[in-house]
């Protein structure tokens, strides 16, 4: 789930074109309040929402966008809005990295509800690229009732390109769970990460959720390759793992999220796509795609089943960073980040070019795929 730089080449689409899937895509959902959108300084991106138990107020978790401020938050009496800026947590980080590098910005939150508590899962990373899976616990989220547990200790790899860039990046952490309780988690504990450049992983986590369960292994779940340049519409980030009817269900990003400036290769911005596969003991693979082809292989083209790209109309541009949950009087939604590249928009305010929360019902085709829908 995770935007990286500025959109530098937004205006440059509008000359040059799409290079996206020429289908239509539902419209978001409406939105509205202020939080809607990256305005006046803040940033609402790489989000995770959920509807609290108590009092069915929604809380919007996302990175900010200067170190030290930790995760902003948002909150809403409906997923609809109005959304407003709320507050800020883990400004103050307790305890470091397992590497004990030194910590600098929070990234990539997402929120589950086990038992009576809130999980918040995050990020925190040191220069240039490296990065480790943390934990907070509330019993009712409220800004100065949070308790960071710290690092998970997931190992660190240092076998990639160089001895100073990890073979994964310990980012984008997304607890399995069940389409019945999506903002629950499965019984089998298990969450996946990765991001961007060397492949996605996953790997059991302990029974009070803190920190990786002793012996456990760090398994590839989604192919590791890095390319760059024209084929770095193959970038991979966000997994999100979701059981439903029987199938373990693998959403991710796909493309360039955030920073591209060749916009000529086929699908090469950001996008949704999901593969799957039967419930097993271990949600570790293989995942096919609506074809049944094995998303594990295919390189830049590898393999995988769009659910969410751009719009023709650029009304949606470069959506992705998902997560699942259940509206009351909605159902099943999905939600996303996306910026609108239209030139009207672009008119009519310069401050709306921002990235845009947005969120459609989540539906499931008589073959049992995903699949967006409009309300009405």
């Amino acid at each position: 789930m995770a935007g990286r730089f500025v959109l530098k080449w937004l205006s440059l689409a509008l000359f040059h074109g799409l290079c996206v899937s020429a289908q239509d895509y539902p419209l978001p959902e409406p939105c509205t309040g202020p939080a809607c959108i990256d305005i006046n300084g803040l940033t609402y991106q790489d989000f995770s929402v959920i509807r609290r138990e108590s009092d069915g107020i929604y809380f919007r978790y996302s990175k900010s966008n200067e170190t030290g401020q930790g995760l902003s938050v948002a909150t809403a009496p409906a997923l609809g809005g109005p959304w407003n800026y709320a507050f800020e947590i883990l400004t103050e980080l307790v305890n470091p990295m397992a590497s004990d590098r030194a910590a600098t910005n929070v990234w990539a939150p997402e929120v589950h509800f086990v038992d009576g508590t809130y999980y918040l899962f995050y990020s925190i990373n040191t220069a240039p690229f490296n990065f480790d899976l943390c934990v907070a616990t509330s019993p009712d989220m409220e800004p100065d009732n949070w308790t960071d547990h710290g690092s998970m200790n997931v190992p660190v790899s240092t076998t990639g390109v160089d001895q100073a860039t990890e073979s994964y990046v310990r980012l984008d952490g997304n607890m399995l769970a069940d389409s019945t309780d999506p903002s629950g988690v499965d019984g089998f504990h298990y969450m996946t990460f990765g991001s961007y450049q060397w492949g996605l992983y996953g790997f059991q986590v302990s029974d009070d959720l803190l920190t990786i369960k002793d012996g456990a292994t760090v398994d590839m779940v989604y192919l590791e390759q890095y390319n760059g340049g024209e084929y770095a519409g193959n970038k991979t980030e966000g997994p999100y793992l979701l059981t439903n009817n029987g199938y373990v269900y693998f959403f991710y990003s796909i493309g360039n999220c955030c920073a591209a400036d060749d916009t000529s290769y086929n699908d090469s911005v950001y996008r949704v796509q999901v593969c799957r596969k039967l419930v097993t003991d271990l949600p570790t693979g293989p995942y096919l795609d609506r074809d049944g082809a094995d998303c594990l292989n295919g390189g830049v083209d590898r393999a995988g089943t769009t659910i969410l790209a751009s719009r023709d109309d650029g009304q949606v541009f470069a959506p992705g960073s998902i997560g699942i949950l259940t509206d009351p009087d909605l159902g099943m939604v999905m939600t996303y980040q996306y910026w609108n590249i239209t030139q009207a928009n672009q008119d009519a305010d310069p401050k709306l070019d921002g990235l845009r929360f947005g969120y459609n019902l989540l539906s499931w085709d008589s073959d049992g795929w995903p699949m967006l829908v409009a309300s009405s």
